[in-house]
């Protein structure tokens, strides 16, 4: 697959997974009384767990090429066909690698917690696996994990935060549509306008 393929992939997937803890957990505390906006809640909820479970898994297979190539270039033997068994390594600052190797793997991991049901079905650890999936995965919190040790220095946390609003806009947007998408191609959409 061609790089840019591949990046664009794993960009809508990060959407996909800022989208859903920021939609996800204002859905959840919507209060209806009416049956069908309840059905309609209900069955968007469940479609974005279904997406989001597989799309963890597609996501950590999309970075696997990533993290081999920076795994084996760290300083791994490989052998350079001299028969000496001489190693190439490259030396990358633990912040990279952190950057590199954590947002997939906590991404896989939160993720796949939807398997279990009852963590799904209640809305109080729906709420907050949705908003662990937004927080823990981001740049912005290694960031902040990375600054901690280190004295508060202003000039490195300088962000712009409209570039964040519009990233976060961004996410919800394609979260929505992806979702909406999944809905009309399965027919629940279908079956939803139906009763």
């Amino acid at each position: 697959m061609d790089v840019s393929i591949l990046t664009l992939l794993k960009t809508i997937l990060q959407s996909l997974f800022a989208g859903f803890g920021i939609i996800i957990p204002i859905i959840s505390l919507i209060k209806t009384s009416k049956l069908n906006a309840i059905r309609a809640k209900e069955l968007f909820i469940l479609q974005a767990v279904h997406a989001v479970r597989i799309g963890g898994i597609i996501y950590i297979l999309l970075c696997l090429p990533d993290l081999y190539s920076t795994y084996m270039s760290t300083g791994a033997n490989v052998d350079l066909g001299s028969g000496t068994g001489a190693s190439v390594g490259v030396s990358y600052p633990e912040h990279y690698l952190l950057l590199l190797y954590y947002p997939p793997i906590m991404c896989l991991l939160l993720t796949q917690l939807f398997w279990i049901k009852k963590l799904y079905i209640k809305k109080f650890s729906l709420i907050v696996l949705s908003l662990f999936l937004l927080i823990l995965p981001s740049p912005q919190f290694i960031m902040w994990v990375i600054m901690i040790p280190q004295k508060f220095i202003p000039s490195q946390w300088q962000q712009q935060p409209g570039n964040t609003l519009l990233r976060l806009w961004l996410d919800m947007v394609v979260f929505f549509f992806f979702i909406i998408i999944l809905m009309v191609i399965s027919g629940k959409f279908k079956n939803l306008r139906e009763n």
